[in-house]
């Protein structure tokens, strides 16, 4: 009889265990209206990072007077395809009255590359028949040439005054 408490005992003790066992979800942390994504994110020790966790990829737009805005691109081909140009330094246009664009390099592949459902500002977009990026930074209606790549994580409210040339650089992967 003893013998049976003990192994109900153990038994129990091990299932609590386990449930307590948790890790932390890094997919719950990174969301689109957290400024603080990088350092949250890299503040967590590696144990536990899970490996099957989707890496974002990430830029940031420096402007001549040294503000900067960061954002973080979808996991599509034209999104990719203009990480690989990176770094940039290049002129920034204005354009209608809720945009600002630059042409980058190359031509973007916009095979698997959605159109944004809603344009607010921070969305990034590629406009394919100009071949420019878009940052956006007031709403704007869809277009069927206009192709998402990402949005701004922090400094959207900075884009509306960006004039001049700006660099555009790669920031570590967050995974």
């Amino acid at each position: 009889m003893k013998k049976w408490i003990i192994l109900v005992f153990l038994s129990c003790l091990i299932f609590s265990l386990t449930a307590c066992s948790a890790q932390v979800n890094e997919a719950d942390i990174a969301t689109k209206d957290n400024i603080k994504v990088e350092e949250d994110v890299s503040n967590l020790k590696d144990e536990n990072k899970k490996d099957d966790v989707k890496v974002d990829k990430r830029f940031k737009v420096i402007s001549e007077q040294g503000d900067t805005i960061v954002f973080v691109l979808n996991d599509s081909q034209a999104a990719q395809d203009l990480y690989n140009q990176l770094p940039i330094n290049i002129k920034i246009e204005n354009f209608s009255n809720n945009e600002k664009i630059f042409y980058p390099s190359g031509s973007l592949d916009v095979k698997n590359t959605p159109h944004p459902s809603n344009v607010d500002m921070g969305t990034l977009a590629y406009y394919r028949p100009w071949g420019n990026v878009v940052m956006f930074y007031d709403k704007a209606n869809p277009n069927n040439d206009l192709y998402e790549l990402g949005y701004a994580v922090s400094g959207k409210d900075l884009i509306k005054n960006l004039s001049g040339n700006i660099t555009v650089e790669k920031l570590e992967e967050i995974k």
